[in-house]
């Protein structure tokens, strides 16, 4: 994995905070983020305490001009390879109660393998597109193995703290495992929908 450096700084006074960094890898533009809401207990119209304002105004914004996903590879040590590269930006604006996100997320030649015995998932490429009401998944394609895959679909983001999804996943001659000798393939149907607290998935 390459090596990474994350610096950040927070500041609070008078109900308000914020919050400037970045994370930094060699050979990459770093990527920033700075955010800004208020902070403190508050106590709403109901009687309620909160630790944000509900209503409060809030700002936030996210450039990642282009990093090597692979610094990411520490928070998940059972990987045995994550490779590719993550570019775009993303704003938060509204209040804490109604945020609402615009933006762009996209991954290039991704790499993933799970295990020595698990296919490769490679040539992972597309995008995530939000606005205030959805974000949706756009050219999401790559290969598991010899095969391939797409995936469509996306969220509401009506209400940012219960998102309610809709994915669907498609495969062709997709590996289902890798070891000398075996050789099992499967063509994929899969439709998962579902928010936080339920969810469904069916297919074939």
């Amino acid at each position: 994995s390459p090596a990474a450096q994350f610096d950040a700084a927070f500041q609070g006074a008078d109900g308000l905070a914020s919050l400037n960094g970045e994370l930094a890898s060699s050979r990459l533009t770093p990527m920033t983020f700075k955010a800004e809401g208020p902070f403190g207990l508050v106590r709403s119209a109901g009687g309620r305490l909160h630790w944000m304002n509900p209503e409060g105004a809030i700002s936030a914004s996210l450039d990642i001009p282009g990093i090597d996903i692979g610094i990411l590879r520490t928070l998940f040590p059972r990987f045995q390879q994550l490779d590719g590269f993550l570019s775009g930006n993303l704003s938060i604006a509204g209040t804490i109660a109604k945020p609402l996100l615009e933006g762009e997320l996209v991954i290039g030649d991704g790499r993933l393998e799970f295990s020595k015995h698990a296919p490769l998932v490679h040539n992972v490429n597309g995008a995530v597109n939000f606005n205030a009401e959805r974000a949706m998944v756009e050219g999401f394609r790559g290969a598991v193995g010899d095969g391939s895959f797409e995936v469509r679909g996306g969220a509401s983001l009506e209400n940012l703290f219960q998102p309610y999804y809709e994915l669907f996943f498609y495969g062709s001659k997709v590996d289902l495992v890798r070891m000398d000798g075996l050789q099992l393939k499967a063509n994929v149907d899969l439709y998962a929908s579902g928010n936080g607290y339920s969810g469904m998935i069916k297919g074939a």
